[in-house]
């Protein structure tokens, strides 16, 4: 056996062990925070689309919604313009009697600047207090979490 498949090996053995050492609770945690930051990464990512064509606020707000996600702030800066957005995300993890669910939200604010390097920045911003603790698919959320941990 060369030594590549036995520190794969190996690897994955740790990797199964600590993924069973977590909770079901901590496991929908990751669950949901995963779905949240992969829906800001969609509207960054619509975001780019729209400063590659030039848009403007109006036009990036519309790119960056998508679902029950909410601009709650916009404004046009210096060379381009700014939106702040919830995204939330929901995790469940278990089976049976060990079943768990959660849901969570992340503000971000997208600093969009068509001709600079990068197009879009990201980074984190308080949520707004207006917005809803329950939001329909994703139920009550029980925690707001950051870009990176």
């Amino acid at each position: 056996m060369s030594t590549r498949l036995i520190a794969a090996a190996v690897l994955s053995a740790l990797v199964l062990s600590t993924a069973a050492c977590k909770s079901t609770a901590e496991q929908a945690f990751e669950f949901a925070v995963a779905d949240a930051r992969s829906a800001a990464e969609q509207g960054r990512q619509e975001l780019e689309k729209v400063a590659n064509r030039g848009g403007n606020v109006e036009a990036g707000a519309r790119a960056a919604i998508f679902g029950p996600h909410t601009v709650f702030a916009s404004r046009n800066v210096e060379g381009g313009f700014e939106i702040d957005a919830v995204y939330y995300g929901a995790g469940r993890a278990g089976s049976a009697g060990t079943y768990e669910g959660t849901s969570v939200r992340l503000c971000v604010r997208f600093e969009v600047h068509p001709g600079r390097d990068p197009l879009v920045g990201t980074s984190d911003v308080e949520c707004s207090s207006e917005l809803p603790t329950t939001v329909g698919y994703y139920g009550t959320v029980t925690r707001t979490v950051r870009l990176e941990d």
